[in-house]
């Protein structure tokens, strides 16, 4: 089954992104972003057995249990062209060791994605991407450039996630220990 590892804001935000996203849909006729509530991807999707999935939540509760609350921030947005758009995360250190760390973590566990791990580190919350046409791209990129948005949160956990007929569902959040990093 496939999976993939992230962080969920909470409800406002996860609110506020869905309506982005619903905007996409309306205006742009991107709806696949929709399929999946807002998140920022620590790895991307990977298939594993059913049986597998309990020792990985498993090891991810281990991982975040050694883990301190940071705040996150979410400004404005941004393209990966030739069809994404997104909203754009602030880079900051305690969401880099994050990444990291889980990397390491799943890797020691035989999870694995070289490509994964070689690329740069561009976190983003996804509004419209995969179905959007290079028209609609134009002028979603066009709106988007003339919006703001900001937002920020604390993460107090991550999620896995899996693919179940055609949408994702958070099926473990393991919390991080608690107070500020």
């Amino acid at each position: 089954m496939l999976h993939f590892i992230a962080i969920v804001p909470p409800a406002p935000i996860l609110s506020e992104i869905r309506q982005l996203k619903e905007y996409a849909a309306a205006h742009f006729d991107s709806r696949h972003a929709l399929r999946s509530p807002a998140h920022i991807t620590l790895f991307p999707p990977f298939d594993i057995k059913d049986r597998a999935e309990a020792p990985l939540a498993l090891a991810l509760d281990q991982l975040a249990a050694q883990q301190l609350h940071f705040t996150q921030t979410l400004k404005d947005f941004a393209y990966f062209e030739p069809r994404v758009v997104f909203v754009n995360v602030v880079m900051n250190e305690n969401l880099q060791a994050l990444k990291d760390q889980l990397v390491d973590c799943l890797r020691e566990h035989g999870l694995k994605n070289e490509k994964f791990a070689t690329l740069p580190f561009h976190p983003h919350v996804t509004i419209a991407f995969r179905d959007l046409t290079a028209p609609q791209f134009k002028a979603a990129e066009a709106y988007f450039s003339n919006q703001r948005y900001e937002a920020s949160f604390t993460v107090a956990d991550i999620c896995l996630l899996r693919l179940v007929a055609g949408r994702w569902h958070i099926v473990n959040r393991s919390p991080f220990l608690e107070g500020p990093a």
